[in-house]
């Protein structure tokens, strides 16, 4: 082990144990406007043994930066280039210097002990407790956390009814096949057994932590109508939920929306079937709320096709 400690001008003071010889060299192509080197001589050795034996630890290195540090006062409250090296210290500076490192290390043993005294002082039920507690609440920063950044993705399948002898094949306006509007009343007995796109709406933004995109579709399949989310990517948030809402803009009232569902996935395309009774002229958007925090992820007004 070298005989030098090197201390850097920005205020960190490296014990020999570290660099040594190598950091000495350094030091002189650094030059002594930036770097100085402090001699460890004899009474400075002593003093990092004290430390050592006080703290009950064998880590030399440890203990050098302790005594280096205390030895320089100086360097936590200015960045001045003169400061006295250990070597030119007096006995009574010294032995101050022994005196405030022992102040330290039975400062933090005290420290240890009394968390060491108040986990050992409890009774068996109450650790456990405690354990327990620690565990429910990192589930719960988890579940309410996780899903800023998890993503899910699902791809369903359109349902198909029965198709009947006077059924055609069509394309949507918006060039998506399969889907045919909504057709007149003379043509709906045409097409009843087709996919029908009765209304249509794109989701919408409403912050940068909840929005979403893509379409939003009511269709009929013969006599069955589904909510259909085609290829759509919606931030994810905890405990969503999908409704029918009477309202436009993202508003909805619980008493007055058609519950359809939890968000089945924040991407891709999937379908909520619609209760048979409803009446959907009622309806004028979809919603997609989170329950956790009772904030808006996302909505579609609908406008009929």
């Amino acid at each position: 082990m070298g005989r030098y400690s090197v201390v850097f001008s920005i205020g960190l003071s490296v014990p020999p144990a570290i660099y040594g010889a190598l950091v000495l060299a350094l030091a002189r192509l650094i030059g002594s406007e930036t770097t100085r080197v402090d001699v460890l001589d004899a009474d400075v050795g002593r003093t990092v043994g004290a430390v050592c034996g006080l703290s009950g630890t064998s880590d030399i290195v440890d203990s050098s930066v302790v005594v280096s540090a205390r030895a320089h006062p100086s360097r936590r409250r200015d960045r001045r280039r003169h400061r006295p090296a250990p070597d030119r210290l007096d006995p009574a500076a010294r032995a101050d210097l022994r005196r405030r490192c022992h102040a330290d290390v039975m400062r933090a043993r005290e420290n240890a002990g009394v968390i060491r005294a108040i986990w050992s002082g409890r009774s068996p039920a109450w650790r456990a407790g405690a354990i327990v507690a620690a565990v429910v609440l990192a589930g719960l920063a988890w579940w309410l956390g996780s899903p800023l950044f998890i993503r899910t993705t699902l791809t369903e399948a359109l349902p198909t009814a029965a198709p009947t002898a006077a059924a055609t094949a069509a394309t949507s306006p918006g060039g998506l096949s399969g889907f045919t509007p909504n057709p007149s009343p003379t043509g709906a007995a045409q097409t009843l057994a087709g996919p029908v796109v009765l209304a249509q709406g794109e989701l919408g933004f409403v912050d940068d932590l909840h929005n979403g995109k893509g379409p939003v579709r009511i269709v009929r399949l013969g006599h069955q109508r589904i909510v259909r989310f085609e290829n759509v990517a919606i931030t994810n948030a905890p405990d969503v939920h999908v409704y029918l809402s009477r309202e436009t803009g993202g508003k909805w009232a619980e008493a007055t929306s058609l519950y359809l569902g939890p968000l089945k996935a924040t991407n891709g395309s999937f379908n909520y079937d619609i209760p048979a009774n409803a009446d959907l002229s009622l309806y004028k958007s979809v919603v997609v709320w989170c329950r956790a925090f009772s904030v808006l992820v996302t909505w579609a007004d609908l406008k009929p096709v």
